[in-house]
């Protein structure tokens, strides 16, 4: 496995990069893994996309007791999945 990383005009690490083949990456500083997973380590958790409208509501409908579930939201969490899986 080959490791690069690419620069900020500062000097900083911009991005790393991995190949399992070899490669030239264009203005690319060969490293070693240990730098390599130093930086992906230090990156930020991502954070999760916004639910859509479908989904905030099949959670709110998902976060009731089954016990408190009535059969009306039943049917709508069945069509809110089928919406979301292309299934109309």
């Amino acid at each position: 496995m080959e490791y690069w990383k690419l620069l900020n005009p500062d000097g900083s690490t911009s991005s790393v990069e991995s190949h399992s083949f070899p490669h030239i990456v264009p203005d690319g500083i060969q490293i070693d893994k240990a730098e390599y997973d130093a930086f992906i380590a230090s990156l930020p958790e991502p954070e999760p996309p916004p639910l859509t409208p479908d989904e905030a509501r099949l959670q709110e409908i998902v976060a009731t007791s089954p016990d408190a579930i009535t059969m009306p939201d039943m049917w709508e969490a069945i069509r809110i999945l089928a919406r979301l899986r292309g299934i109309e």
